[in-house]
């Protein structure tokens, strides 16, 4: 990774979570409905990884596509929940929610994937990278609400586009050195459509989106979150690969599903 794309994931980073934490609702609980739903959007991939680990999926594409799962969901995912008309407070404690876990989340899968070539120093870059980038921001943008709550409301809003335009920055700059290496790893972006293929298995459910079935939220990881480990990984320009390639399926099936709500194609069931 060149200097200007570590820059732009660090920065990207923090300005998502800082900005997240502008705008986090009171509390980051919600029905069991929502809980059972989001453990799938975790348990379905992960048995996906166990599959693609058992069929010999190079070691480094395996890591990038599970950080993918690990790194929790994107707050594009929750934009186009709420486009959809779902429950923006919900998207936005989901969001929270596991971007805060998975720092401890890619901290365990790195240290399992890699295996006895997780070093501590490894290690511990990884579990410095997600705190500063994940944990530091949310606790500095609670803090400022909790300091000067007038302050923190007029940033929050400017704070969420400048966080937009910043994660569209580090994708555009991601697609440009990555894809044209892409179209040729076929059996790359086969593993990488199966995971978005396992996620939109995990987020189909009975209830119409508004009512609080996060369809388009579990599909949407945070690519960013787990760009920012790369540099510190063996191999990073493979791992940054695999996290391009699940990238390129998931936006399309993010879109395509937006598509569907916004014009009324796919039919809920009724209970």
């Amino acid at each position: 990774m060149n200097a200007a794309l570590d820059l732009l994931a660090l920065g990207s980073a923090w300005l998502v979570m800082f900005s997240l934490a502008l705008n986090a609702p009171a509390t980051l609980t919600r029905s069991g409905g929502w809980l059972v739903a989001t453990l799938l959007g975790y348990l379905l991939p992960g048995l996906g990884l166990l599959a693609l680990a058992g069929l010999g999926l190079a070691p480094p594409h395996l890591l990038g596509l599970a950080l993918c799962i690990a790194a929790g969901f994107g707050t594009s995912g929750a934009a186009l929940h709420r486009l959809a008309g779902g429950d923006a407070q919900q998207a936005a404690r989901l969001v929270i929610g596991s971007s805060l876990l998975a720092v401890p989340l890619m901290f365990l899968l790195v240290a399992v994937t890699l295996g006895s070539a997780a070093q501590m120093p490894l290690l511990g870059k990884v579990l410095l990278l997600g705190l500063l980038g994940q944990a530091l921001p949310y606790v500095l943008g609670r803090g400022l609400l909790r300091w000067r709550p007038d302050l923190g409301r007029r940033l929050a809003a400017p704070l969420e586009r400048v966080a937009g335009v910043a994660v569209i920055g580090l994708i555009a700059l991601i697609a440009q050195q990555t894809l044209p290496r892409l179209v040729v790893q076929v059996e790359l972006l086969v593993a990488a459509s199966l995971l978005v293929g396992l996620l939109l298995a995990a987020s189909l459910g009975r209830q119409r989106v508004h009512e609080g079935n996060p369809q388009l939220l579990l599909l949407v990881r945070n690519l960013g979150g787990a760009i920012l480990l790369t540099r510190v990984l063996p191999e990073p320009g493979e791992v940054l690969l695999a996290i391009t390639a699940f990238g390129v399926p998931m936006y399309a099936a993010a879109l395509l599903g937006l598509l569907c709500y916004r014009h009324g194609l796919r039919q809920p069931i009724e209970d």
